[in-house]
């Protein structure tokens, strides 16, 4: 189910060019161009809200199977050619059938400004996951698992084996699959098709997933709730690891994170509120393993999570790794994209932007500043800007940084003063 308020949430509205209720089988091979209309569309956590006039068309987000299915290049142009947009978009969603009983798949199809119609299928991927991508959405779950350890150059049978609970005819049937929708080659390398759906799967920490995923994930923080009485302690944070049936936690200080994390492992990152106060952050790896972090110190999670976000700007990236003592961490420059000298001339640039000092040891008072505005405008967001300092929890590490810099600018003031007085 998709979460609902008891009052709609309003996520934008826009015109288009639309067609709806056109059997989904015919959308294959021929779109009838005389049934066009400029429509006004609105978008909430509900449904999609189709204003023709004085006549409102809603179609159910529960509705939903796939959003963005390509069509044939003929049915494109034909597209093109009549709304004069070079974008759309096509809905696939679950009706009444016209004849018999049952539900049948119907389209709804918008032509549009390349903005608009990017922005509704970003917020509509938001509201469904990855389960109404049409590519994704057709994989099986063991099919997606094998995929991502592909991606990750895991291909010995002996080491994939144990995650298929030692079931060979499952795991050779899903490998044969693959092969079969052009997933992978004979040799377990991912095809440009595979490669884009694991691309898909790596880039979903910004996609909020659907309620087959997302469930999943409620029901793993829940069984971790129960250890929070051993919570993460002033001096180290503590982290879980689970695989299936397998778990391990342990206790780890703020600089040895990436010690444990191989970030290139990583396929998604969630931020998660602890039920008291503070946050958690839920990482999801690609060979199906989960990693949670919980800390006394929430601006510790919010800059891991910055980091690990690949839509961050590069250079608050760079702040965070600043921030949480992971600057000589060289295989963390490969994750965010940077080689040695491109992180050299970012460097640079916040020395002359007055965020870092200029030898490069310490974040200046206002790349502190800038950190706490960041960090609070993340999580306002996060918490729908209910009270954050209630539901946040300690910036202890940001606190301590913040007094170690002011210390720092008095005894500088003080050397400059008694130098001063030492010339006369």
């Amino acid at each position: 189910m998709i979460p609902r308020s008891e009052k709609p949430m309003f996520y934008g509205e826009m015109d288009f060019y639309g067609i709806a209720g056109i059997p989904q089988i015919s959308t294959m091979y021929y779109i009838d161009s005389s049934k066009w209309n400029a429509w006004r569309v609105r978008l909430t956590d509900r449904n999609i809200e189709i204003i023709a006039g004085t006549e409102v068309i809603r179609i159910l987000l529960e509705q939903i199977e796939f959003i963005d299915r390509p069509l044939s290049h003929a049915v494109a142009n034909k597209i093109q050619n009549y709304t004069k947009h070079g974008s759309f978009l096509v809905v696939d969603y679950k009706q009444k059938a016209t004849i018999g009983h049952g539900n049948a798949l119907f389209s709804l199809v918008l032509a549009g400004k390349k903005e608009d119609v990017s922005t509704l299928k970003h917020l509509l991927m938001r509201l469904l996951g990855l389960k109404a991508d049409p590519v994704i959405g057709n994989l099986q779950p063991e099919e997606i698992r094998l995929l991502c350890l592909f991606a990750t150059g895991m291909d010995s049978s002996t080491v994939i084996l144990p995650l298929f609970n030692n079931d060979t005819a499952l795991l050779q049937k899903t490998f044969n699959s693959l092969k079969r929708k052009d997933m992978v080659d004979d040799y377990a390398s991912l095809t440009s098709s595979g490669m884009d759906v694991v691309e898909k799967i790596r880039d979903s920490g910004k996609i909020k997933l659907g309620s087959d995923i997302d469930n999943k994930f409620n029901e793993l923080s829940s069984n971790w709730t129960f250890r929070e009485d051993i919570p993460a302690n002033t001096i180290a944070n503590k982290i879980l690891w689970k695989h299936e049936n397998s778990s391990l936690s342990g206790f780890i200080q703020t600089e040895d994170i990436w010690k444990y994390l191989n970030v290139g492992n990583i396929g998604m990152a969630e931020l998660k509120k602890l039920h008291i106060s503070g946050l958690g952050l839920l990482m999801h790896t690609l060979d199906g393993s989960t990693v949670f972090l919980l800390s006394h110190d929430s601006s510790v999670v919010l800059a891991l999570y910055g980091i690990l976000n690949k839509t961050e700007d590069i250079q608050m990236r760079i702040l965070f790794m600043f921030f949480l003592g992971f600057e000589n961490e060289r295989n963390l420059l490969g994750y965010i994209g940077l080689n040695d000298s491109g992180f050299e001339d970012h460097c640079y640039q916040m020395i002359q932007k007055g965020i870092l000092d200029e030898k490069r040891k310490s974040i200046t008072k206002k790349g502190l500043d800038l950190l706490y505005r960041k960090l609070m405008g993340d999580v306002s967001v996060l918490l729908e800007h209910d009270r954050v300092d209630r539901q946040l929890g300690e910036f202890s590490r940001l606190d301590r940084m913040k007094r170690s810099s002011a210390k720092k600018r008095v005894m500088q003031a003080l050397q400059h003063k008694h130098m001063q007085m030492g010339n006369f």
